[in-house]
């Protein structure tokens, strides 16, 4: 039998049995008996009326054990994605809606980096802080899963979507300094090249 048989607990009610045996067993207290060849025979009553009956049922299967271990894995690829890029994928909702309220509000429409969150000292630090976490927290992290995870093609199909999340983070800002700032404003965010950005991502795995 594997680890993914399906398994089937019964729990057995006692209770409608017992007055039927204890009947079985006092006949001659004018109770029903075993001796007795007739419907009122105390093993009879029991099999009619006092058999087990079932009470509660649980079942572990292999379908339940793929729904945790997908869930768990989900919980695994968010984290590690916040662990790196939160602070990016912050900046980029607050853009969204920044531009959605100036849709409606002309107050509101004057360019990005005239915003507060925005300015190009605050970007730069944010970007700073995502090249801290890139080098300092998810190396650590990657050790750790090596241990549990010795397969590196296991690792690669767990890491692809965290690589594909940091990636599209990266790339979304800098879309948003082509388009936002200015080049000298640009230059000063500390914002990973491509190919600088691929050697960091090929080392998570």
């Amino acid at each position: 039998m594997t680890s993914f048989s399906l398994f089937l607990v019964l729990k057995l009610h006692s209770s409608s049995t017992e007055p039927q045996c204890c009947r079985a067993t006092a006949p001659c207290t004018g109770e029903a008996s075993l001796f007795t060849l007739s419907s009122s025979n105390a093993m009879v009553q029991m099999l009619g009326r006092g058999g087990p009956r079932v009470v509660a049922a649980s079942i572990d299967s292999k379908r339940d054990l793929e729904q945790q271990l997908k869930a768990c894995c989900e919980s695994f690829i968010l984290n590690m994605t916040k662990a790196a890029v939160e602070p990016m994928l912050g900046f980029i909702t607050k853009f969204t809606a920044v531009r959605l309220a100036a849709g409606s509000n002309q107050a509101l429409a004057k360019p990005l980096r005239e915003q507060a969150f925005a300015a190009p000292s605050k970007l730069a630090e944010l970007v700073t802080g995502v090249n801290n976490a890139m080098r300092e927290r998810l190396p650590p992290a990657v050790e750790k899963t090596r241990l549990y995870l010795p397969n590196p093609a296991t690792r690669a199909i767990l890491f692809r979507p965290i690589k594909s999340n940091i990636a599209e983070a990266h790339g979304q800002i800098a879309q948003l300094l082509e388009k936002e700032y200015s080049p000298e404003e640009a230059a000063q965010i500390p914002l990973m090249q491509p190919d600088q950005l691929k050697a960091a991502l090929d080392d998570l795995s």
